[in-house]
């Protein structure tokens, strides 16, 4: 039985609410389903969501010795490394989005030494994946949420759940359908700022939320990117939301215009002590 905490109600207006939560992915996911069925049907959904969020992490949680990511990270510069079906496609898209950002998206910044010619050692082929070089390390957790969100968006969709509100650690947001019959989810940016409607859509956050957070790095050269800085956007797609959030995090002003471009990105904020902020939509 998956492990998880939950509240259900009905409300005066007839519909159902039920309320999930529990840790998942070094942080909390809470799940809000509306109309999603009975009591014990929600409680079913939930079980599943905890039971793929489970598996992923047993696939691509990095800092679990266990995980074949691990194993990969372990074995890759030696010999070929099998890859099950969920790895490949995690890094097939990583791979994917690393050129089309032009390097800003990088999954191998934590290797030893880190240079531009990791990302380039990460050899797949129908055997599996090979790197290399030596000291070459893969680090999906700026993935890994978005990624996690569109599984779960699968999941309530074949359980016929089509209302709902995801937050995994409140950096990571899905909302389904509507609630209480309005269109659409008002959802506060973090940090306290502006509230956004989401409808159908993700709102993924980076960046560095007080002076002592360093945590992303540029790959274009080799450092944390430094300063207060938040930036946040909404994408349909959840793993989408997690590649442009970071990559316009550490991007020039100049930069961020071409990719909102060439992804189509058209509500992005940034929130901070950068004097050029924002795109269609600025906060202080």
């Amino acid at each position: 039985m998956a492990d998880f905490h939950h509240f259900y109600r009905t409300t005066d207006r007839g519909e159902s609410l039920c309320y999930v939560w529990f840790p998942a992915m070094h942080t909390r996911a809470d799940i809000l389903m509306v109309n999603g069925g009975s009591e014990a049907d929600c409680c079913k959904v939930a079980e599943e969501v905890v039971e793929e969020l489970s598996r992923l992490e047993r696939v691509a949680n990095c800092f679990c010795p266990t995980s074949e990511l691990a194993q990969v990270n372990r074995g890759a510069a030696r010999s070929v490394v099998p890859l099950s079906d969920t790895l490949r496609e995690l890094l097939e898209q990583c791979q994917h989005y690393n050129g089309l950002t032009g390097g800003l998206f990088d999954i191998t910044t934590d290797s030893e030494p880190f240079g531009a010619d990791c990302a380039r050692a990460v050899q797949l082929s129908a055997e599996g994946v090979r790197f290399l070089r030596m000291g070459v390390r893969l680090n999906l957790s700026g993935y890994l949420k978005g990624y996690a969100l569109d599984r779960i968006r699968q999941v309530l969709r074949l359980r016929g759940v089509g209302n709902a509100l995801v937050s995994l650690g409140t950096s990571s947001v899905m909302a389904l359908g509507q609630r209480h019959g309005v269109s659409g989810w008002p959802v506060t940016l973090p940090g306290g700022g502006e509230c956004v409607e989401l409808s159908n859509e993700c709102l993924t956050t980076s960046g560095n939320d007080n002076p002592g957070r360093h945590h992303i790095v540029n790959p274009h050269t080799g450092h944390y990117v430094e300063g207060v800085r938040t930036v946040s956007v909404v994408t349909e797609c959840g793993a989408l939301g997690e590649v442009m959030s970071t990559s316009l995090f550490i991007a020039t002003p100049q930069q961020r215009t071409g990719l909102c471009q060439r992804f189509a990105v058209k509500h992005w904020y940034v929130a901070g002590d950068e004097q050029i902020i924002g795109t269609n939509y600025i906060y202080k």
